[in-house]
């Protein structure tokens, strides 16, 4: 069994039962316009979950401007929705709260609007370049139902969750953003040599209904790099191909806790603003390939 005295909640024996299956409907249709310089391309998308019959329908929109052979700006506008993890909505919770079963069949699924602004040109020497700023914003999250469970402060949204195993009963109900700067720079193979360099600087924030301020998620690493560099080496019938990559990314968070009386106490209030260490790796690869041709 597990205790959690703060909730007023004893789990005894199976937390989580559930099984069953759905299905989930979908749909897409997209044309494209040229005029002179200009592109553009409208889409829709549309699903239907089978489980709680809800339908939705989602634009897109795109318009790219070629400025010269080698170079192209681009503007992206779109809605797109996608499903919880499916055990999200199958459980059922063998606690009873005031009552009733706890089950989550009838959240619908998030939606996030996307707003996207680039640019890439193709240089000399076989190197392409492409930069990008984007902000997204997500609402009808699922996050704590507090009119079935009430937790003062609780701030448990599916934003933050690892895996899809949640003890809660959920609402849609909270919101997202996530917003940042991106850049790629890419070798394509040439006399051998190929590379790839890509960067991301972002925030990635949630909050519920009851909060007025935005506070980080668990993954609002910061930034990300990630690097590769190889050589193709051809002898005769013989491939030998040597690369190094690198990754480099800002440390996953956790919420701020003490401990208090000998019990962990944890300070919701700021979401998860504690930062873990960075992370950093380097992998070094040799493939080595032998042709062998039929008689």
């Amino acid at each position: 069994s597990f205790t959690f005295p703060n909730l007023g909640l004893v789990y005894e024996d199976t937390q989580l039962n559930g099984q069953g299956s759905t299905y989930l409907g979908q749909f897409f249709v997209q044309t494209e316009q040229k005029i002179q310089s200009f592109t553009f391309r409208y889409g829709l998308h549309a699903q239907y979950f089978f489980l709680n019959d809800h339908s939705r329908l989602d634009p897109r929109f795109q318009v790219s401007y070629q400025s010269t052979p080698r170079s192209q700006w681009f503007l992206g506008l779109g809605q797109h929705s996608r499903l919880d993890p499916i055990s999200v909505y199958l459980y059922k919770n063998t606690v009873l709260l005031n009552g009733k079963e706890v089950d989550n069949q009838r959240l619908s699924p998030p939606r996030a609007r996307h707003v996207v602004v680039g640019f890439q040109r193709t240089v000399p020497q076989g190197i392409d370049v492409k930069t990008e700023v984007y902000y997204q914003n997500l609402d009808q999250v699922a996050i704590q139902d507090t009119t079935i469970l009430s937790t003062q402060g609780s701030i448990v949204s599916l934003l933050n969750e690892i895996n899809s195993i949640n003890l809660y009963p959920l609402v849609n109900a909270g919101e997202g953003r996530n917003y940042g700067w991106e850049i790629s720079i890419e070798k394509k193979l040439r006399d051998g040599f190929y590379g790839l360099f890509t960067s991301s600087l972002f925030r990635s924030e949630f909050r519920n209904s009851r909060n007025s301020n935005f506070l980080p998620t668990r993954f609002d690493n910061r930034f990300i790099l990630n690097g590769l560099i190889g050589k193709e080496l051809v002898i005769g019938k013989q491939l030998i191909d040597v690369n190094i990559r690198g990754t480099w990314t800002g440390g996953i968070r956790r919420m701020p806790s003490s401990i208090i009386n000998g019990q962990v106490s944890f300070t919701e209030n700021l979401g998860y603003a504690e930062k873990l260490a960075n992370y950093f790796r380097v992998d070094a690869k040799v493939n080595y390939v032998l042709f062998v041709t039929g008689k």
